[in-house]
């Protein structure tokens, strides 16, 4: 399970006016479905908010998915009425371990969790929830890509 939300949100409809957010989150939603594979679901959740139930994907493979997008979001440039806007996303990940049963609701309040946890610490980046520790981390990038 995966939740994003657009960082500071508030601040692009309030400068930028609401048509301008809106087409954030358009844009938003295309990087989003390009960045999961076919199988997974993807739906708005909240008013800049995304979910993302990827179902039969590790956590490894959540996390490098969760990262995909985030990067992309950095990344993109929005032009809107003569406009180039710029976002970023946090991102929040949970998943079960091998062979366990779970209850969706319960892993969408840990990722939820993990996305708080990672706008509390700076936004713009991505956060796995422990569900042993009943905490979440952070991302490291590095250990990810040179895992394999």
């Amino acid at each position: 399970m995966i939740i994003t939300d657009l960082d500071h949100f508030k601040g692009i409809n309030d400068r930028y006016g609401h048509a301008a957010g809106d087409e954030v989150i358009r844009q938003a939603a295309r990087v989003l479905r390009r960045s999961v594979r076919e199988s997974d679901f993807v739906a708005r959740y909240g008013g800049e908010e995304f979910v993302v139930v990827a179902p039969n994907c590790d956590r490894e493979g959540a996390l490098k998915m969760a990262d995909r997008f985030r990067q992309e979001i950095a990344d993109l440039r929005i032009n809107f009425r003569d406009q180039s806007l710029q976002a970023t996303c946090s991102v929040g990940v949970a998943s079960y371990g091998e062979g366990e049963d779970g209850d969706a609701l319960a892993l969408l309040e840990q990722a939820d969790h993990a996305l708080f946890q990672c706008k509390a610490a700076g936004r713009n980046g991505v956060w796995m929830w422990d569900a042993l520790r009943d905490e979440g981390f952070p991302l490291d990038v590095e250990a990810l890509t040179t895992a394999h």
